[in-house]
């Protein structure tokens, strides 16, 4: 919704999560080039509003086996034993054409540098399913294969089938492979920056409000960079304290050599839609002359420094006249 608002359109919608029946109506309004569906069920639904609409909608199936992977919460999908009972049933629905398969993840998450990039069986199932699907009749344009994906892995992803991939962290320069190999082109782009608030027991507090770490190894500390002079604080290091917190109102350092109000610059993988810090857009670092150029809230609504909602035709001027800057 808040690409749309910007009038970005969008091209692959419900992967991770399954469009909500509700927002169903609007979605098709939309047209994004392909919807993924883990059940006839949403297909149905689909193709349903879809022919109210008079639209016609490209679906893409996740299709699964016993072997896949998935992280905690992300699970669902098509069994591949059922592929060919649903294949069939969904090919009697008007409005809606079967052009493809996903899964993620489709390549193995590196955590430490020790381990091996390569394709997971999720990616292996969903090569099947296409030419299963193919062998039925369908018209498959997409084996759409997303999970760690950057330069780094682009030949591996093209090599064993996929035609789609989805670079998010890839296009921020921080997929794992970023932490452990200083040759890739992409170039990490953001910071979380906090202020330092005060002092307990030779520990320093600063405010959280938005420290969310997408690292799923328990062992990984995030470690950060504390002054106010930019001559020498990288030379200025520490470490978090883990702390167990239901609301990360602080965030706890080891004793470092600081004062209250210096800042404090994490470097960390994140997802932007699960921290609720502000977002804030700094040109000029080439130059080393850095400007504010933009501001965003948790939910991706521009805003000012008062915190005052930018409304979105007066936002995409300003999005526009920073691309034609840079």
């Amino acid at each position: 919704k808040i690409l749309w608002r910007y009038g970005i359109p969008v091209g692959h919608i419900g992967h991770l999560n399954q469009v909500p029946n509700a927002d169903i109506p609007f979605v098709i309004e939309n047209e994004p080039e392909v919807i993924t569906c883990y059940s006839i069920e949403k297909v149905k639904r689909i193709s349903e509003v879809a022919q109210e609409k008079d639209k016609k909608q490209e679906i893409l199936l996740r299709v699964i086996d016993d072997n896949d992977t998935f992280f905690d919460g992300q699970e669902g999908g098509i069994h591949k034993d059922n592929l060919e009972e649903t294949v069939k049933e969904i090919q009697k629905m008007p409005n809606v054409e079967l052009v493809g398969v996903t899964s993620f993840p489709c390549i193995r998450y590196n955590t430490t540098k020790e381990i091996n990039v390569e394709p997971t069986d999720n990616f292996k199932t969903i090569v099947e399913a296409a030419k299963k699907m193919e062998s039925l009749g369908c018209n498959v344009k997409q084996i759409n294969a997303p999970g760690n994906t950057s330069s780094e892995t682009f030949a591996m992803l093209k090599e064993n089938g996929a035609t789609h991939v989805e670079p998010g962290h890839g296009l921020l320069g921080t997929t794992p492979n970023h932490a452990f190999k200083d040759y890739l082109p992409e170039i990490p782009t953001y910071v979380y920056l906090s202020e330092v608030s005060h002092f307990l027991n030779n520990d320093v507090y600063c405010y959280g409000g938005g420290y969310w770490s997408d690292i799923y190894d328990p062992q990984y500390v995030s470690r950060g960079l504390v002054g106010s002079n930019p001559d020498t604080i990288f030379n200025n290091k520490t470490k978090i304290i883990p702390k167990k917190q239901i609301i990360d109102y602080h965030i706890t350092l080891e004793n470092i050599n600081c004062k209250i109000g210096d800042s404090v610059v994490f470097g960390y993988r994140t997802q932007m839609q699960m921290t609720r810090s502000q977002i804030a857009l700094i040109g000029g670092l080439r130059k080393n002359k850095p400007v504010l150029e933009a501001l965003f809230d948790h939910a991706g609504t521009m805003i000012n420094i008062y915190n005052e909602v930018i409304p979105p035709d007066e936002s995409m001027q300003i999005i526009e006249s920073i691309v034609k800057k840079y």
